[in-house]
Parts: structure tokens; C-alpha cells; sequence
């Protein structure tokens, strides 16, 4: 399928951009209603503009997402027409009318915009505006997680526990999908760098994620680089959701929560609004997929779902067809850059009568749908065919009493609760992906689907309309689809420091330098940038981390965010009392 996409990659754009624009019924919205303006083309003259705005496109790629897309891709392909870059004439146009755009996306050639009905119509008067249409969200008055107290009894047990690590109440929700003998053969997720998109993350003094290696983490909403709770900008239950989801795949607590990926690296990106009610909205998720898959991202998990607009519109089943939802459309451009992309398949809701949401009906976004311990389907878990007659969702896991990490919200003392939904059954499969490419990281998106699908419990028969589609995963099988995992193991005289990558790092081309290390288990990690005179510039990172590959970023800048000057600098690991430098030379 992945040929395909190399050709449906325009041709998918080119479909949503013929929305007729009446059909949508714009002509009388909200003065502070969001939209999308897309535009005719990105302003490329000749071959050799485009040819350099190609060169400008290929500078923001970290050297993962190159690694990443050389997967699915020859070299000459590396990049296409959605990696260039928005025409900045256009968007100064639509500056000039009093509108300030929220997200500029280059994969759709489009941006965000809040605009009255007079600006509307200037817009559509725009020669280069092809279309507008409103940003679809989705309100829900509760929370999309029910939590449960931790004071109430389990309906499911944990049952024996033979394994190396202690999960305790998080045995379940692994055993159901095999996890555990994964673990037992050394795979955790290490070398896999995974996206989180959700409504921000409290992890940092969370015993769970006292181990956890964030790579980079960006708020959509405020645009910062703080995706936890601030003063005076956020609700209390603004993290929670993503703290949750964030535990059940890199958790990491013997005895009370071990992730299905607890090795993995990871990226936060948060890009929903937890006001009264959960107010999801599409364009910071297409600007947060963009930023994951730039930075290198090999796996994305998406609790997250698209149905409403703003004005009371919606997506019509018609439009749950894999290649209209604007987040179906970058989720299906993510996949075909190399990205395995997983998504909540969505809990259903009286106003939506179409069950699966968008992007899960994406052609090879990996849905989740979510049973309970007995293996039968929850029943909040939506089904599907799509609108072509596709199988949705995939596959299946534990989406009920999931034992999970709480920010302090749902309890003032509990540090855990248990909460149902397909946002917890997502996570855990796409824990699942990352084990499956940190046995085998020379696997394709498609490839990985196919060892998830074909391994899980209803393979031979998967299910079109029940909610199942191929069944239970298998952690384990699906693991060892394509050959037996070598048992990792790092030595302390194993542990590494590896040349940082781009280097010389280039501030006004890239966006930082990667450093790469690997550790031993439970063992303290500080990295630290020197200048030539041997004088502390940055306080990269200072933490004990699990055994396995992990990842640290310098952005030139030093430990008070003033960006430093040319020259050469030294990257100092420590680990144990003992050293490794590695030498990086910045240009500005």
C-alpha cells in the first residue's frame, strides 16, 4: 500500500480542498469560530525555487526522521511537495486582513485562522485561497477517562505474576496483551522514540516516570515548551488525561506500574484545551504530528478523536472514508513518511451517531477499540466499517479498570487510579509498536501492522462490524513475527556516549543536535555542555535512567535560554564517577 501513498499523498489534499464551501454553511458563523484556509499552491515560480524551498525542507529534518523515512522512501524521494515549506506571501496577505494565523501547515497547505463573516469573505476573495472550512472539535461534558477510586474492589484479578519485573495492579492490563514475556526477553521499547498527543503531561515528580527520557516536549495551546499544568493558564484537569495515557506506555514503578514501553524515549506534545468541558480541536493536532514526525518521531499514539465543528456541523459518515478529515489526511501523511501511527478508535457518544472518529478511520492509522479483562468488548468501545467497508477497528486491548498515574487530580492522595476507555487501550498498542521496533528497527509501518494484525487473536477471521477487528493482541508473537529478539543487555562497561548528530550543528538550519547514550539499569546520568575553556554553558540532563538507548537534545542555548555564540563545544556524559566527551562545533 505504501507505493500508493507516494501518489495519494496530493491526490488526498486535492479531494479535501473540493469541499464545497456552502455545503458547510459558513455564511453566518460565531465572530470567534476557528477555520482553515487552504491554499492553491506554496508560490514555487520555477524548478529552481522549488528546488531550494526542497533544500529548505530536508534542514528542518532531524537526522532520525531521515533515518526514519529512508525506510519507506529512496533517497530522491526523500522529500514532496507536502514537506515544503507555506508560501510567506500568502500567509502576509492573511496577515494584512487583521487575522493572525494559529497553525501553518505545510502538509495540508493551510492554516488556522479565527476569523469574523466580512474577514471570511475578503479571504474567499484571495486568488490563492482554494478553500475554507471550519475546524472541527469535539466537546464532551465528562471526562473521556472514568476514573474509579482505588478503595474499590477489582473485577478482574491479577492472577500470578511469573515473571522478571513486579507489576503489580498493572499486571492485567499487560498480561491481557502479552507484555510480560516481551519483557523477559529483554525488549522494553529502548532505541523507539514515541509521540504523545494529548492534553499535557505532570510527570516530572511523579514516582512513575522518575526513569522517563523526554526528549522534547511543546504545548500547541500556549506555545511553549511546558506541557504540565501553569498558573494561571490551565485547569486543574487540564494534564490528567495525558498523564494517564503517558503512564500505561512508559510508566515505569515495580510494584505498581511498569509500561508496556517503559524503554522507550519520548516526545509530549500538547495540543488539547481541557476547559469545562474537553474541547479537542484539529489544527494543534496536525501541528503536533508535524513536529513529532520532523523530529524523528517512530511512533505516535493518539488518544484522541475529531467529529464536531464548532458551528454545529460535523463529519458526515460519507466523510469517514480515509482520506477527507484533515487529521486523517496527516495521519495517513505521517504513515507514508515512515511513522506508525495508533489512535483511539473513540467512546461512543449521543451526539455521534458514526461511531469510529476521525483520524482512526485513516487507511493504515492503527485503531484501538477496548475490552475488558474476560475479553469482551467494552461497551463505550466504538465499531466500525468506515464509509468504504474497512475493518475498524484493528485491534483490541485492556480498556477497562486500566490501572493508571494520576497528577493528584481525581484523588488528593492517590498517585493511581483505575480508569476505563479506548484512550488507554491506544497507548498500551502502541507500546506494543515500539517493542516491535526496538526488536526489529528495520521494519516499516506496514510491516509492523502486519505483524500486530496477523498475530493477534481473530487473525484468521477478524471481525468487520463487532468491534474487534483482528483481535487481542499478542505482544509476544507479534514481537517475534519476524524472527526470535536478541536479549538486550548493556554492561556498565558497555555504557556509551555516541558522536551528537547534525555536527557542526548549524542554529539557523537546525533545530538542535541530537546526543545519544546508553545506559545500564538504574543508573545515574548527567549530561552536561562545556565551552573550549573548559566552563559550564548547559545542564542538559541529570536523572537515573533505565538500561537501553536513550536520547538528550541540545538546542544551542545555554542553562538561562540565551543562545550561545559560534564555536566549539564539548558534550560531557557522566555516569558513576567516570566520563566521556564528545566534541560539537555550533555555527550561527
Amino acid at each position: 500500500m505504501l507505493a500508493s501513498w507516494q501518489v495519494f499523498n496530493l491526490l488526498a489534499i486535492s479531494i479535501l480542498l473540493m469541499w464545497n464551501l456552502q455545503a458547510r454553511a459558513i455564511s453566518s458563523p460565531k465572530p470567534t469560530t476557528k477555520y482553515w484556509v487552504f491554499f492553491t499552491d506554496k508560490g514555487t515560480k520555477c524548478d529552481s525555487d522549488q528546488a531550494r524551498l526542497s533544500r529548505i525542507a530536508q534542514a528542518q529534518l532531524s537526522q532520525r526522521a531521515i533515518t526514519r523515512r529512508l525506510k519507506v522512501r529512496s533517497p530522491e524521494n526523500l522529500i514532496d511537495f507536502t514537506d515544503l515549506p507555506v508560501c510567506a506571501d500568502y500567509v502576509a496577505q492573511v496577515r494584512a486582513l487583521g487575522l493572525s494565523p494559529i497553525v501553518i501547515s505545510k502538509w495540508l497547505n493551510a492554516i488556522s485562522v479565527r476569523a469574523t463573516d466580512a474577514q471570511i469573505r475578503q479571504l474567499a476573495a484571495l486568488p490563492f485561497v482554494h478553500q475554507i472550512q471550519p475546524v472541527a472539535v469535539f466537546r464532551d461534558k465528562s471526562d473521556s477517562l472514568q476514573a474509579y477510586d482505588l478503595t474499590k474492589p477489582r473485577i478482574d484479578s491479577p492472577g500470578a505474576q511469573n515473571h522478571q519485573l513486579d507489576y503489580g495492579p498493572s499486571y492485567t492490563q499487560n498480561a491481557v496483551i502479552n507484555v510480560p514475556k516481551v519483557h523477559d526477553a529483554g525488549v522494553d521499547g529502548s532505541g523507539v522514540l514515541v509521540a504523545m498527543l494529548d492534553t499535557g503531561f505532570r510527570y516530572q515528580q511523579h514516582e512513575a516516570f522518575q526513569k522517563l527520557n523526554v526528549v522534547a516536549e511543546y504545548d500547541f495551546i500556549h506555545q511553549d515548551e511546558v506541557t504540565a499544568n501553569q498558573t494561571n493558564q490551565d485547569v486543574s484537569a487540564q494534564d490528567s488525561h495525558g498523564t494517564a495515557t503517558l503512564s500505561v506506555i512508559g510508566g515505569f514503578m515495580p510494584g505498581q506500574l511498569i509500561g508496556v514501553a517503559y524503554g522507550a524515549s519520548f516526545l509530549l506534545a500538547k495540543t488539547e484545551i481541557y476547559e469545562s468541558e474537553l474541547r479537542i480541536e484539529e489544527d494543534n493536532w496536525v501541528a503536533g504530528i508535524e513536529w513529532a514526525e520532523e523530529l524523528g518521531a517512530d511512533v505516535v499514539s493518539s488518544s484522541l478523536g475529531y467529529a464536531y465543528f464548532d458551528n454545529g456541523f460535523s463529519y458526515s459518515f460519507d466523510d469517514l472514508d480515509g482520506k477527507t478529515a484533515v487529521t486523517t489526511i496527516a495521519a495517513n501523511l505521517a504513515v507514508s513518511k515512515g511513522v506508525v501511527v495508533v489512535n483511539a478508535v473513540g467512546n461512543n457518544d449521543s451526539k455521534w451517531h458514526h461511531n469510529i472518529w476521525t483520524p482512526a478511520d485513516g487507511f493504515d492509522v492503527i485503531a484501538v477499540g477496548a475490552i475488558s479483562a474476560d475479553s469482551l468488548l467494552a461497551p463505550f468501545s466504538c465499531k466500525g466499517p468506515t464509509a468504504d467497508g474497512r475493518i475498524k477497528p484493528e485491534v483490541v486491548a485492556l480498556g477497562v479498570n486500566v490501572f493508571a498515574a494520576t497528577p493528584h487530580y481525581y484523588s488528593a492522595k492517590a498517585k493511581y487510579a483505575y480508569f476505563n476507555g479506548t484512550s488507554l487501550s491506544c497507548p498500551a498498542v502502541a507500546g506494543v509498536c515500539a517493542l516491535i521496533l526496538s526488536a526489529h528497527p528495520e521494519l516499516t509501518p506496514q510491516q509492523v501492522r502486519e505483524a500486530l494484525l496477523n498475530t493477534a487473536s481473530r487473525a484468521t477471521n477478524p471481525d468487520s462490524v463487532g468491534g474487534y477487528g483482528w483481535g487481542v493482541v499478542d505482544a509476544y508473537e507479534a514481537v517475534t513475527y519476524f524472527g526470535e529478539p536478541q536479549k538486550k543487555t548493556v554492561e556498565v562497561k558497555d555504557w556509551k556516549l555516541y558522536p551528537p548528530y547534525p555536527n557542526p550543528f548549524i542554529v539557523s538550519r537546525d533545530f538542535y543536535t541530537t546526543i545519544e547514550f546508553d545506559v545500564n539499569d538504574d543508573t545515574a546520568v548527567a549530561i552536561k555542555i562545556y565551552n573550549i575553556l573548559g566552563q559550564p554553558v548547559a545542564n542538559l540532563l541529570k536523572r537515573t535512567f533505565l538500561r537501553g538507548r536513550k536520547i538528550a537534545i541540545w538546542t544551542g542555548v545555554d542553562n538561562n535560554g540565551r543562545p550561545v555564540a559560534s564555536g566549539v563545544y564539548f558534550c560531557r556524559l557522566q555516569i558513576d564517577g567516570h566520563h566521556q566527551t564528545k566534541r560539537i562545533v555550533l555555527f550561527r
